[in-house]
């Protein structure tokens, strides 16, 4: 039983970070407080945009899963910020209902573009995301109950208990959660060709957290835990040998 808790723990970890980031390519529940623009493919002329408006459009994107348009305004890889979960292969550890919740809460974010600053070929602009305390929630299911259920894993003992109290708690914190969590971050931009693009964020963790509703920082701590778990664990096994 104890492979059972640890895929549990971590299919939550993963999907509150992956569908707080984004989904399952649904367009998003919330309203962009920047931009009324309607979803748009890839255009045969790139426009020529400002940086504010740039950043306008990758946000967005993002929201919506626009592939189109973030291959249009984005310097990195969209699959960064594309995701399409497999629902049938975490139906094991979360029911259909929860995980189109998911998808709903996920995409209630809304946005505000701050500063925005020029220096030549380069730019930077804040953006102040609020959306779902995804990490909060993420942290109190595992505070409450991650030690337990890995106890009682580890001993060979029957983790169906420990986890189907663990699911029922954590959906009905889903259900209660609103979008009331607000973060600010700073994106960068790189000018060429005179076409403005939002540098890859995809080693900028202050703004996957804030997209993610802090479950990205979360979700790095849980890494850290787990391999020392485990690590633990093989020491103990070694040693019983």
């Amino acid at each position: 039983m104890k492979k059972n808790v640890l895929v549990f723990v971590l299919t939550v970890a993963v999907l509150v970070l992956l569908s707080a980031c984004g989904g399952q390519g649904s367009s998003g529940n919330g309203t962009s407080q920047n931009s009324d623009e309607p979803q748009s493919s890839v255009s045969a002329e790139p426009q020529i945009l400002s940086p504010t408006e740039t950043v306008d459009k990758f946000m967005q994107a993002t929201k919506e899963q626009d592939e189109g348009v973030l291959q249009q305004v984005y310097a990195g890889d969209p699959d960064e910020l594309i995701f399409a979960l497999n629902y049938e292969e975490l139906n094991d550890a979360l029911d259909d209902e929860t995980l189109l919740l998911f998808d709903e809460k996920a995409h209630s974010f809304d946005y505000t573009i701050g500063n925005v600053k020029e220096k030549g070929d380069t730019a930077t602009a804040e953006v102040t995301i609020k959306t779902c305390d995804f990490g909060s929630l993420l942290k109190e299911f595992l505070e409450e109950y991650e030690i337990k259920a890995l106890q009682t894993a580890l001993k060979g003992e029957d983790d169906g208990p420990v986890v189907d109290a663990a699911l029922k708690n954590f959906e009905t914190g889903l259900a209660e959660i609103k979008p009331d969590s607000e973060r600010t971050t700073t994106l960068t931009l790189t000018r060429t060709d005179r076409i403005w693009k939002v540098d890859s964020v995809k080693n900028n963790a202050e703004f996957m957290d804030a997209l993610s509703g802090g479950s990205y920082s979360v979700f790095i701590d849980i890494n850290k835990e787990m391999k020392a778990l485990m690590k633990e664990a093989e020491e103990e096994d070694d040693g019983e040998i």
